[in-house]
């Protein structure tokens, strides 16, 4: 970050808080609609095979480094995202602003990922809304940062889509 002042914010590679080296994120990047797109397979070991470092989307708040006047030019993150999609959310304004963001797999986080394990009480709720609050604070990032050109194609789309997902949930009754 030194080098490069481009760059506002970084982040490691981040494992498993286990005894195998399995990879839970090496960056991290989402669909148009938010939903989050995971390039690793499941239960995936670490053997090198992501270590190139690159741009991002965005990084884990588990592990993020912000230049502090980056941070205080975004505002920091969104008080309304306590929990889940908030290092989203800082990460695109970055973006907006002009700043890169980038993965170092050369750093290796630890992460227990206890909140969205049931570990860890969720402002004073467990973590049984985690799919809830993952919802919320995605579609708050999408009306915030998208133009409103973008979100005029997108909506309607989104809308759609979301209305097929409920209709599949209430058949299979999840």
């Amino acid at each position: 970050m030194e080098a490069d002042p481009e760059v506002a914010i970084a982040g490691p590679k981040l494992r498993d808080w286990s005894q195998e080296p399995i990879i839970q994120q090496v960056g991290q990047t989402v669909d148009p609609f938010g939903r989050w797109i995971n390039n690793l397979d499941p239960g995936e070991m670490d053997q090198g095979q992501h270590d190139e470092e690159n741009d991002t989307l965005f990084v884990s708040s588990a592990g993020m480094i912000v230049r502090t006047d980056a941070y205080d030019e975004l505002g920091g993150f969104d008080p309304r995202m306590t929990f889940q999609r908030d290092d989203f959310d800082l990460c695109w304004r970055a973006w907006i602003a002009g700043y890169r963001v980038r993965v170092v797999p050369m750093a290796i986080g630890y992460h227990v990922a206890a909140g969205e394990r049931g570990g860890r009480p969720l402002g004073g709720e467990r973590a049984g809304n985690v799919s809830y609050l993952t919802e919320r604070h995605s579609l708050t990032a999408l009306l915030k940062n998208y133009s409103m050109g973008r979100l005029a194609l997108l909506l309607p789309i989104g809308t759609v889509l979301f209305l097929l997902r409920t209709v599949g949930l209430l058949a299979t009754r999840r």
